[in-house]
């Protein structure tokens, strides 16, 4: 019997509960909508559409069986492995362009980047 009594009140509190989640709906949509279209502007990555791009050497010096290189690509900056092919780029800091990936070894050539 008590149930019953109780029963419009919990019925009246959820209803109320319901239409306060709606109201917020418009204003979580504004705060949000910039967010998605931030995220919205990021491409997947791949090589290919990495060569050419300018990094920093991550190391003291990037050798032809050693290297890592920091590239920002739009808001993300990936780590590289690299390899250069003549003598030694260093120090660390210095501006390298990808020139090619190797699949097979899962690296990018560079060259050192002339000002």
């Amino acid at each position: 019997m008590l149930l019953i009594a109780v029963a419009p009140v919990l019925w009246a509190k959820g209803a109320i509960a319901l239409i306060a989640f709606a109201a917020t709906l418009p204003a979580i949509r504004v705060m949000v909508g910039p967010l998605r279209d931030l995220l919205a502007g990021e491409e997947d990555l791949n090589t290919d559409s990495l060569i050419d791009q300018v990094g920093v050497t991550d190391v003291g010096e990037v050798r032809n069986d050693f290297g890592r290189a920091l590239v920002r690509v739009g808001t993300r900056e990936l780590v590289l492995e690299v390899r250069c092919r003549e003598g030694v780029i260093t120090p660390r800091g210095t501006e390298v362009r990808l020139v090619e990936y190797v699949s097979s070894g899962g690296f990018f050539w560079v060259e050192k980047v002339h000002n």
